[in-house]
C-alpha cells in the first residue's frame, strides 16, 4: 500500500469476507488475483471507507488514544465488531453502517477527570466502561472498577473469535469478560479471573481459540526471563484443554538475543495463530542476516519452525522494523492460502503476504 495511509498501524481481515481489510479508521477492499505492480491508481487495492464519525462521536478512543492494534471478529449472529487496543487500553466497536461504534473499553489504569474519557470516576485503578444506551458517549454510570488498582498489563489484550475479551497481567492473573445476551456487551459481574500456569513468570500477549479451547501464551519464565521491556516474550507456549484440565502442548523458544543496541539486538515483537500455523514477526530479523519485518511460520501442531518470510521486490526490497505488539494478522483462506498482514512504519503502509504451504 503506497500512499503512506497507515504509520505505526496494523491491518485485519473480515471473516466473512477478506477481500475487505481493515484498519483501526479505514476499510479497504483487496484483489488478491492482482500483483503489486499492476492497476492503477493503486495495485489490487482500494481505499472504500472511513470508519470513524468524529463529529457524531467526538469521543472516539481512536480520536484520542493509541489505538493501532486491530482485530475484526464476525460472532456467530453475524455481527462484525472491531478491537483496537494499545499498551494501555482495549476498545470494541460494533458497526452501524461503515461506521465503527464504540461498545466497551478496557483500561488497566485511571484517568483524570479533566482528561479523556468523560465522567470517569476511576482515577487511581483500572477500569472498564460498557455502552448501556447504544448512543457510544461515555455515560458515568456506564464505568466500573476492574481492580482495586492500575493493573499490570504490557501488550495482553485480546478479542477472541466469539467475543470474549481477554486481559493478561503480566505476572500471571487472567481476566475473561464474555459477551453479554442483553444489555451492555460486557459486565464486571460476568468477569472470571484465573491464573497462568506457574512456569510462566511473565504474560506479554496471548491469543485464545474458543473453537478448540487453545491458549497460546508468548511469555517469560526462570528458563527464560525478561532482559528488557521491548520484545514481545522469548516464549510462546501451548496449551490445550485451557478452560479444564490445561495440557501444556510445546514450547516455542524463539530467537533472542539482548545487548541493548538495537541494531545487534534479535527481538521477537508480535505474533498470530491461523489455520495451522503460528506466525511470528521480529523487529530487524530473527538472525544475523537482519531481514528488516521478516515473519517466521512455525506449525502450530508441533512448534517446529517451517521457514520465514520477508520484503521482495513487489515494495522495492524494502521495509523497516516490525515495532509493537499486535502488529501481525494473518488468516488462512478458503483456497488453502495464508494472508499475513504487517507493520511496514518506514514508509507508513501495511504489507501484506500471501503464502500456499
Amino acid at each position: 500500500m503506497l500512499e503512506g495511509l497507515e504509520f505505526v498501524d496494523s491491518a485485519d481481515a473480515d471473516p466473512a469476507d477478506d477481500r475487505q481489510v481493515f484498519t483501526k479508521d479505514s476499510r479497504y477492499e483487496l484483489d488478491y488475483t492482482k500483483a503489486t505492480g499492476e492497476g492503477w491508481p493503486h495495485a489490487g487495492w482500494a481505499h472504500k471507507a472511513w470508519t470513524v464519525h468524529r463529529f457524531k462521536y467526538p469521543n472516539d478512543p481512536r480520536l484520542h488514544i493509541r489505538q493501532e492494534g486491530v482485530r475484526v471478529v464476525r460472532l456467530r449472529d453475524g455481527r462484525k465488531l472491531l478491537s483496537c487496543q494499545w499498551d494501555g487500553h482495549l476498545a470494541v466497536y460494533r458497526f452501524d453502517g461503515e461506521i465503527a461504534v464504540l461498545a466497551a473499553v478496557f483500561a488497566r489504569r485511571g484517568s483524570r477527570r479533566d482528561k479523556w474519557p468523560p465522567n470517569n470516576p476511576f482515577e487511581d485503578r483500572a477500569w472498564m466502561w460498557a455502552d448501556a444506551n447504544g448512543d457510544g458517549e461515555f455515560q458515568a454510570g456506564e464505568f466500573a472498577a476492574v481492580a482495586e488498582r492500575g493493573i499490570d498489563v504490557m501488550r495482553a489484550w485480546h478479542l477472541d473469535d466469539e467475543g470474549t475479551a481477554w486481559i493478561g497481567e503480566q505476572k500471571g492473573t487472567i481476566h475473561r469478560f464474555p459477551p453479554q445476551k442483553s444489555g451492555p456487551m460486557y459486565s464486571v459481574g460476568s468477569r472470571t479471573l484465573m491464573k497462568a500456569p506457574p512456569e510462566v513468570t511473565h504474560i506479554r500477549f496471548m491469543k485464545y481459540v474458543p473453537s478448540s479451547d487453545t491458549m497460546y501464551l508468548a511469555a517469560y519464565s526462570k528458563e527464560n526471563p525478561m532482559e528488557t521491556w521491548y520484545p514481545m516474550s522469548r516464549e510462546i507456549r501451548r496449551y490445550d484443554r485451557w478452560s479444564g484440565e490445561r495440557r501444556h502442548v510445546w514450547t516455542i523458544i524463539l530467537p533472542y538475543r539482548f545487548t541493548n543496541n538495537r541494531s545487534k539486538d534479535i527481538q521477537p515483537i508480535s505474533f498470530d495463530v491461523a489455520g495451522d500455523y503460528v506466525f511470528v514477526a521480529f523487529d530487524w530479523g530473527s538472525d544475523e542476516r537482519r531481514r528488516n519485518g521478516e515473519i517466521v511460520a512455525y506449525r502450530a501442531s508441533d512448534g517446529s519452525r517451517v521457514g520465514s518470510f520477508w520484503v521482495g521486490p513487489e515494495v522495492g526490497g524494502r521495509s523497516g522494523c516490525i515495532d509493537f505488539g499486535s502488529a501481525i494478522h494473518a488468516r488462512r483462506r478458503a483456497d488453502g492460502w495464508y494472508v499475513v498482514f504487517a507493520e511496514e512504519d518506514e514508509f507508513a503502509k501495511i504489507v501484506y503476504y500471501l503464502w500456499k504451504p
